[in-house]
């Protein structure tokens, strides 16, 4: 039997700029299945998954150790394909898909924020978000510069635009992470425990840099978190135990 994900109704905290959930979906899931191994080794992690993510939400996966959480999120981030089912961004289904051209979708319509935040030690705060715009334009502009600015004053992280990650506490870092998730105003941002390394003060202020633009902007988010809190100020938590999704609320 398939496991039923579909959007619960806004909280009324919700801003009033987000898009009603009657829009088109940025991710849809249908009946996805991932296994592993062969003939009678053959490990069934996700099982008929459907999910479905509308502009402006912002969604919670939980569940214990080897779920399925991961491999959901990889599934859903173009960076593993399913054994079976369909998986459409925007509408488009990316099934037949080549690697180049699941690499470029990937690159216009995902932003990722993992645990820990990947930057490149040898570049400042500005040349790590520019990093991703100018993998896809080949060379830096001035442009790209000023958008990476003004996405790093989003974050309140203007002063360290010129600074080295060693240059900056373990919070700075992963709100310039957040900041590189964003610079390219991605429809939809995967977060892999985004708040695991830091201390509650800067585990808040990473998550409310993510409800902003998830309110402000309507970008959707997904955050696979083991934080109960983290969870609860979601507007849909989902599931995944033993490879089956559904919704809490």
């Amino acid at each position: 039997m398939a496991s039923e994900v579909t959007p619960g109704p806004s909280p009324a905290a919700a801003s009033a700029t987000v898009p009603a959930p009657a829009t088109a979906p940025v991710l849809q899931l249908s009946q996805i299945c991932k296994d592993f191994g062969e003939g009678d080794l053959v490990t069934h992690v996700l099982k008929q998954v459907d999910v479905t993510v509308y502009p402006g939400e912002l969604v919670a996966i939980i569940g214990p150790s080897g779920s399925g959480k991961s491999t959901l999120l990889n599934i859903i981030g173009l960076l593993m394909s399913p054994t079976s089912g369909t998986l459409r961004l925007g509408g488009d289904d990316v099934s037949q898909l080549d690697d180049g051209a699941l690499t470029k979708l990937r690159g216009e319509r995902i932003g990722f924020i993992f645990q820990s935040h990947h930057l490149l030690g040898g570049l400042t705060a500005a040349q790590n978000l520019m990093l991703p715009l100018m993998i896809e334009r080949g060379r830096e502009t001035p442009e790209m510069r000023a958008l990476a600015l003004a996405t790093l004053a989003d974050v309140g992280l203007a002063h360290k635009a010129d600074a080295l990650p060693s240059r900056m506490s373990g919070g700075e870092q992963q709100r310039v992470a957040v900041a590189r998730a964003l610079v390219k105003h991605p429809p939809l941002v995967l977060a892999d425990e985004p708040t695991g390394n830091l201390d509650t003060d800067n585990a808040e202020r990473v998550f409310a840099l993510m409800e902003q633009y998830n309110q402000q902007r309507g970008t959707a988010f997904v955050i696979v978190t083991h934080d109960p809190r983290i969870a609860a100020r979601c507007q849909r938590t989902i599931e995944v135990i033993d490879g089956r999704a559904r919704s809490l609320r």
